[in-house]
C-alpha cells in the first residue's frame, strides 16, 4: 500500500510538471506579447532561455507553459511559443483569486477576456478580434454585480450607444460614439432620476444647444455653442435670470451681466 501511494504521489507530480511547465520566481510584467521578467531568483535545474534588455530586465524566450510568481505574491500562468504568449492567459492575485483570464492566437488577444475584483467578483468584460477591442464592453460595481458601464467597441475605439449606471441601477449618462468621438445628444441624470444635463456634439466637440439642470429640475444655464464660440445664460432657481454672456475655448469673453434672484441687473464684468 506504501509503495502504491508513493507510486500515485510521484505520478501526480510528473502530470503537474508537465501541466504547468516551468516556475519561475521574479516579479514580471507583461508587454504587448511578451514577458519580462526582473529579480529573477535562478534555481537548481532551471533552463530558462532569456534575453537581456537592460540592467535589470530580461525577456523571456523559447516555448512552453510557465508559471510566473512575483514577490508581491501575484501569479501569472502562460504558455509561450518561441517567446510569444501562446493560448491561455491566466493571472492571479496574491490570495489565489483569478485576476485576468483571456487567450492569445498567433501573439493576438482574441476573443472574451475578463477582469476580476480581488474577492472574486467579476469587474470588467471585453470583447477582442485581431489584438483590438470590438465587441461589447461592460464594467460593474464588484460590491453589488450591478452594471456600472455598456458599451461597444469598434476596431478598439468607442462605437455606437454607450450607456453607463449608478451602484441602485439608475441610469447615469448615455450618448453615441463614432469612430472614438461623440456624436448627436449625450444625456447626463442625477441619482434622483431627474436630468442634469444634455449637451449637443459633433466630431467629439460640443457644437449645438446644451442645457444644465438644477437636480430640483429647474433648468441652472443653457448655451447655444458654434464653432467652439457661443452664448451662456443662467438662471436662479425660481427661474429668474442669473448671468448672460458669450464665451470661446469654454472661457468667459467680452461683457456678462449678473443678476441678482428678482432678475435685476447688479453687476456687469469685463473679461
Amino acid at each position: 500500500m506504501k509503495r502504491k501511494n508513493i507510486f500515485f504521489i510521484a505520478v501526480f507530480f510528473l502530470f503537474s510538471v508537465i501541466s504547468y511547465g516551468q516556475d519561475i520566481f521574479a516579479d514580471y510584467r507583461v508587454h504587448f506579447n511578451k514577458i519580462y521578467i526582473t529579480n529573477y531568483v535562478q534555481r537548481e535545474n532551471d533552463n530558462l532561455k532569456l534575453k537581456r534588455t537592460d540592467n535589470f530586465s530580461h525577456e523571456i524566450l523559447g516555448t512552453g507553459n510557465f508559471r510566473i510568481f512575483d514577490s508581491g505574491g501575484r501569479q501569472l500562468d502562460i504558455a509561450l511559443k518561441d517567446g510569444i504568449i501562446e493560448g491561455q492567459y491566466n493571472e492571479y492575485y496574491s490570495n489565489g483569486n483569478l485576476f485576468t483570464t483571456g487567450k492569445y492566437s498567433d501573439g493576438k488577444r482574441e476573443g472574451s477576456w475578463k477582469i476580476y475584483s480581488e474577492k472574486g467578483q467579476l469587474w470588467k468584460s471585453y470583447e477582442y478580434k485581431n489584438n483590438e477591442l470590438n465587441g461589447q464592453y461592460i464594467s460593474y460595481y464588484t460590491n453589488t454585480g450591478m452594471r456600472e458601464i455598456v458599451g461597444n467597441y469598434k476596431n478598439d475605439k468607442p462605437d455606437g450607444i454607450w450607456n453607463e449606471y449608478y451602484a441602485n441601477g439608475s441610469r447615469k449618462k448615455s450618448g453615441t460614439y463614432k469612430d472614438g468621438k461623440k456624436i448627436g445628444i449625450f444625456v447626463e441624470w442625477f441619482i434622483n432620476g431627474t436630468k442634469k444635463s444634455d449637451v449637443s456634439y459633433i466630431d467629439d466637440e460640443i457644437n449645438g444647444k446644451m442645457n444644465v439642470y438644477y437636480e430640483n429640475g429647474i433648468l441652472f444655464y443653457e448655451a447655444d455653442i458654434k464653432g467652439r464660440e457661443g452664448n451662456v445664460k443662467g438662471y436662479h432657481q425660481n427661474g429668474k435670470i442669473s448671468f448672460e454672456g458669450k464665451v470661446t475655448e469654454s472661457r468667459r469673453i467680452g461683457t456678462w451681466n449678473y443678476y441678482d434672484n428678482t432678475g435685476n441687473l447688479f453687476n456687469k464684468i469685463e473679461y
